[in-house]
């Protein structure tokens, strides 16, 4: 079912560097769902971009069947939904962030070393990337958690060089 509104109901704000929190209006939401929150995550760090809900399903549940990976992610669509409005998109096929709709802790962090703000940048580095996330889905999931905290590492790297 794809969503016909384009204008989100909610800003949210997901920090993800350090202790991972979504909040809503300063509401911490989801706190104890990290599954969801990986999800969200993952959506967030390839947005704009929607993707595969297929692919989605095979990376968060792996050990399961297909048809429970896919109501398994149906299921953490509806819950982000719920706790995000239209924040969150989807059709049959994909998901995807609905753009300019949700704060992202990492995105910001980059934005901030790309156009010299470096205390800002140096104020939001507050630890690892999805920290406490590792094994929380399948061995494609921590690869690809591995490969952003290695990317972000190397920026923090350039911005300790800058610092001092």
């Amino acid at each position: 079912m794809e969503s016909t509104s384009f204008a989100p109901r909610v800003l949210a704000e997901l920090r993800t560097l350090g202790p991972v929190t979504l909040r809503v209006g300063g509401v911490p939401r989801l706190e104890r769902r990290r599954k969801s929150l990986a999800l969200l995550a993952f959506l967030a760090r390839h947005a704009p971009a929607r993707l595969c809900r297929a692919d989605l399903a095979a990376l968060l549940w792996p050990a399961s069947p297909d048809e429970r990976a896919r109501q398994s992610l149906r299921q953490a669509l509806a819950e982000l939904r719920n706790a995000l409005g239209d924040v969150v998109q989807s059709s049959v096929a994909q998901a995807w962030i609905a753009p300019e709709s949700l704060t992202l802790d990492a995105a910001e962090f980059e934005r901030d070393m790309d156009i010299g703000r470096l205390e800002e940048a140096l104020a939001r580095d507050t630890g690892p990337f999805l920290a406490g996330f590792d094994g929380v889905a399948g061995a494609h999931f921590d690869l690809w958690l591995a490969g952003e905290r290695d990317r972000l590492r190397a920026i923090e790297r350039v911005l300790g060089r800058k610092i001092n």
